[in-house]
């Protein structure tokens, strides 16, 4: 929120050239989504006059922001020590290492200084990458609520290329009363496959229009099941 405040405050867009900066701290707003605006402050102008040795620059995507995805933004900041720190100094320091602290977890910004960039001391760093988080399938979803046969079957199912099914499917009457049960279904299809121990739920899905497989049957014949989808 501090981090947005202060951006509201920038100017729109000073231009400064980043070129000296080391090639991962250019990489990274790279990563940032395309919807994100970059401001700068030059010689912390935002902050007032004791703060000359700030350079400041936010990229921030509003829409991200407002989304709840806050490692949508990214801070810069380079700190001026070309010439030597006096005592009058030690609050812009501080300042510096307030700003780490605010900054450190956002994965896109950079805490820099004019001599270390000039001495390269930040040549060898690479921008480091997770490995991306795959997002669960549906059919992992079914199969995490899944126990015993419940799983093997899902598990099976899943190799085939079939649409996802509804899990725990019931069955209404037209009073909206539950007639019968069925483990998996595709309602649009009218397809359920039910527990042998709920073979009696079978004749009022049949008798409903629906085709109706049971558990013990896909272990002998899933050809069955296939050709329903057809």
């Amino acid at each position: 929120m501090t981090c947005f405040i202060w951006f509201m405050k920038m100017g729109a867009d000073t231009t400064v050239s980043e070129l000296m900066l080391p090639a991962y701290a250019q990489h990274k707003p790279a990563c940032l989504g395309k919807a994100a605006i970059t401001r700068t402050d030059l010689s912390g102008s935002l902050f007032g006059n004791a703060y000359q040795r700030f350079y400041l620059s936010l990229s921030i995507d509003k829409s991200a922001l407002q989304q709840g995805r806050l490692n949508q933004s990214r801070a810069l900041i380079v700190f001026n020590d070309e010439s030597a720190l006096e005592e009058s100094d030690l609050k812009q320091w501080q300042a510096l290492l307030r700003f780490m602290n605010l900054f450190q977890f956002q994965p896109y910004s950079s805490f820099l200084t004019v001599k270390g960039m000039a001495e390269q001391v930040y040549a060898d760093l690479t921008v480091s990458h997770p490995p991306p988080v795959m997002a669960s399938s549906q059919w992992d979803l079914l199969l995490a609520d899944a126990i015993g046969d419940e799983s093997a079957i899902i598990t099976r199912l899943s190799g085939l290329a079939l649409p996802i099914p509804q899990c725990g499917f019931e069955l209404n009457n037209e009073l909206g009363e539950i007639v019968a049960e069925a483990f998996l279904a595709w309602p649009d299809l009218k397809i359920v496959i039910i527990f042998d121990e709920f073979e009696d739920d079978s004749a009022t899905f049949t008798q409903a229009g629906w085709n109706v497989f049971l558990n013990s049957g896909l272990e002998k014949d899933i050809q069955s099941l296939l050709n329903a989808f057809a």
